[in-house]
């Protein structure tokens, strides 16, 4: 992975540098680093930012209107979820 692939795959899960730096578990500083091409990103770095991109859209899948979340509430819940009030 170079590093527009980095900064791509970041920018579509739509995380800022902190948080995505955070999740890897590096500096935000290192991050920029790799994103300027200043360093080269490691396997270990490519991996975990393949693995967060794959987490997000699995969890996108899921929650969005119409995706697998809502399908199966839909099937257990085919009126709507009763109101307790």
């Amino acid at each position: 992975m170079d590093h527009k692939e980095l900064r791509r795959l970041r920018e579509d899960i739509k995380f800022d540098m902190g948080s995505f730096a955070a999740c890897l578990g590096i500096p935000k500083s290192t991050l920029q680093r790799y994103e300027d091409a200043s360093a080269a990103v490691p396997p270990h770095i490519e991996r975990a930012a393949l693995e967060l991109a794959h987490i997000n859209a699995t969890f996108m899948s899921r929650y969005q209107p119409g995706g697998h979340f809502d399908q199966e509430l839909n099937k257990k819940y085919p009126h709507g979820i009763p109101s307790i009030f």
